[in-house]
């Protein structure tokens, strides 16, 4: 995956009003308030570049970051709320629709929120974000040579002997993609041919343990058109693995086998490539 921020550029000649800025601190964070003034024609397009704003497609994504409060670290442009200055007119005979000559631009700043996700440097932009969920798997043992006391007990009857496979779920989720990746959608049901290691969490998921359960896209459409997809990706890890099983008189799970080698049910697929991991 490559990620390439940019700085925010301020093109749209704007100038900032007093007083201000107000500056201050909470148990939290920074924060800051300035106060700009632009034409009223421009205010959507410098609150667009204020805010930051992502191009690209999967895998690779230009970053372009929110405005930076000048000499603190981390502090970027968490809000924007413009409003009209001076006298209204009708909007070219609309009187609906009111415009003014300028706008005055209330731009919040904070070093809260800073993403926990994957976007590069101190990016407040989330591309990606990730998490653990516990899971669960339960399984019911073979009862042969099984008692339930020393020597001659009674034997176990049918659906007594059960068991759970403690697992955790790992949960990937991709925000502002404008495409879905074909392989989002063809790989359920395959587990990990290599080693996946996510960076964010530190944990490295060995070969067969990671079971690819399918991605979960979600967007929204509005009056003004679509917006980014955001794709979750949900993989099942298993400690001894996917294509291993439960045998009496052994300690941990163990591979079959049929007359054409190693019994695999569950395919293998090369999820760092195909699916893009990191």
């Amino acid at each position: 995956m490559g990620i390439t921020n940019h700085e925010a550029e301020l093109t749209v000649t704007h100038g900032e009003t007093e007083p201000g800025p107000f500056e201050h601190y909470d148990e939290d964070a920074f924060n800051a308030t300035r106060t700009l003034k632009c034409a009223w024609a421009d205010r959507h397009t410098l609150a667009r570049q204020l805010r930051g704003w992502i191009t690209g497609e999967w895998p690779n994504f230009d970053v372009h970051l929110p405005h930076r409060y000048p000499a603190v670290q981390g502090a970027f442009v968490r809000s924007v709320n413009p409003k009209g200055m001076g006298k209204s007119s009708a909007h070219n005979g609309d009187t609906t629709r009111l415009s003014y000559a300028h706008a005055e631009l209330t731009v919040g700043y904070s070093t809260k929120g800073q993403s926990q996700g994957q976007g590069g440097g101190d990016s407040p932009i989330a591309i990606v974000t990730e998490g653990l969920e516990s899971s669960a798997e339960y399984i019911t043992l073979s009862g042969e040579d099984l008692m339930w006391e020393e020597q001659d007990g009674p034997p176990l009857q049918p659906g007594d002997a059960t068991a759970v496979t403690r697992m955790v779920d790992w949960v990937y989720t991709i925000h502002q993609l404008t495409n879905l990746p074909a392989s989002f959608g063809a790989l359920e049901g395959y587990v990990n041919n290599s080693q996946v290691f996510s960076h964010s969490l530190n944990r490295a998921f060995d070969p067969e343990t990671l079971l690819y359960q399918g991605a979960s896209p979600r967007r929204i459409i509005t009056t003004e058109g679509a917006e980014a997809w955001e794709v979750t990706l949900r993989f099942t890890h298993k400690r001894f693995g996917w294509n291993k099983w439960w045998r009496s008189g052994y300690d941990i799970p163990q591979p079959m086998y049929t007359f054409n080698g190693e019994y695999k049910p569950f395919p293998q697929a090369d999820f760092v490539n195909q699916l893009v991991l990191p």
